[in-house]
């Protein structure tokens, strides 16, 4: 029996189904084998192409992934890092903080503790019986300040304008040329004898006028209803402190002092009259006393006023911290004393 042969082409090429192996002696017929080889190389080629196309999108895909995660892990070390440089940024901030805000309420309680002065107490010296008449912490510059005694004299804003004023540590009313206060139920303060009047003043010398009225007990007109039955005023062409009070039908006791307020200065002043011998006391110390005068009568009509006088225009111009009068006379001893107490001594 005679053998067959087939000659069988192939093409350089398998990528589509049309370069498929050639038969060229077609004509003996193609066995099935051969057939379903050309198939086969077909399928291969076709599928050795996807695969080869999907490497290589798969190829692509790891190197995206691996930048973005490269990407990634450095913008996570540099977030770390950040979020570590902000934790110590806010614990140094926090420290400082502290340290500044500490050191703040240092400084103030510091402040407090070395103020020049601090306010009048409301308790008397060693050895003084009488109470508190009237006792006025001056805090601002309101319409009306309590009386913070028994006394009931509360004052009252009667005209002008005042302002808030700060000087060591302190607040006072600031008297600015225009402004004065007077008291409610003044009529228990018409002393006619012993008197003590303690403040804390900060007088400044910025008007000409003479006769800066500090506080006076008294009424205008030439009549014994109206005398003056206290008064404290300050000639500003020299800083002398002078003192006044009326007899009879107007009569004047006046009395100048050898004694100097020097202005832009907190300075504690206590005016006394003991046996009608009126006397100044600057931070303690006596300065200067008169000799007897005739004492004061009358003044049923008078009022209390402070920073200004009784129907005139002699204004103050100064800041009051705080002041209290009491109808005795205190001592050398308790007058030292007092100043003390108002520097916590």
């Amino acid at each position: 029996m005679p053998v067959k042969e087939w000659t069988v082409l192939f093409p350089t090429s398998l990528d589509s189904e049309s370069n498929q192996p050639t038969i060229v002696n077609d004509d003996l017929g193609v066995p099935s084998q051969i057939n379903s080889a050309r198939n086969m190389c077909w399928q291969l080629e076709n599928t050795s192409s996807y695969m080869s196309a999907s490497y290589t999108a798969h190829t692509a895909s790891y190197l995206t992934l691996s930048s973005s995660y490269s990407t990634l892990s450095s913008s996570y070390v540099t977030t770390t890092s950040s979020l570590a440089f902000m934790s110590a940024s806010y614990t140094a901030h926090t420290a400082s903080y502290l340290a500044v805000t500490g050191n703040i309420d240092n400084r103030l309680i510091t402040l407090q503790n070395q103020s020049l002065y601090k306010y009048i107490q409301l308790a008397q010296p060693s050895g003084v019986t009488a109470s508190v008449d009237a006792l006025w912490q001056f805090d601002g510059s309101g319409t009306q300040f309590n009386d913070l005694s028994a006394g009931g004299h509360d004052l009252g804003k009667g005209g002008g304008t005042t302002i808030k004023s700060y000087d060591s540590g302190m607040v006072g009313l600031g008297f600015i040329g225009d402004s004065y206060y007077t008291a409610s139920n003044d009529s228990t303060l018409h002393f006619l004898n012993d008197l003590t009047v303690e403040m804390q003043i900060q007088w400044y010398n910025s008007h000409t006028e003479a006769g800066h009225v500090i506080f006076a007990c008294g009424n205008s007109g030439e009549l014994a209803t109206a005398n003056f039955l206290y008064n404290l005023s300050i000639a500003s062409q020299d800083n002398q402190l002078s003192s006044l009070w009326e007899h009879g039908a107007g009569t004047d006791s006046a009395y100048t002092f050898k004694a100097l307020l020097p202005p832009s200065r907190i300075k504690h002043l206590v005016y006394r009259r003991l046996s009608n011998v009126v006397s100044i006391f600057l931070d303690g110390i006596l300065i200067d006393s008169s000799g007897a005068l005739t004492g004061p009568d009358g003044g049923a009509n008078s009022v209390f006023v402070l920073g200004v006088s009784p129907g005139a225009a002699s204004y103050l111009t100064a800041t009051i911290f705080s002041m209290k009068i009491t109808g005795d006379a205190f001592s050398d001893a308790q007058i030292l004393e007092a100043y003390n107490l108002t520097r916590g001594v």
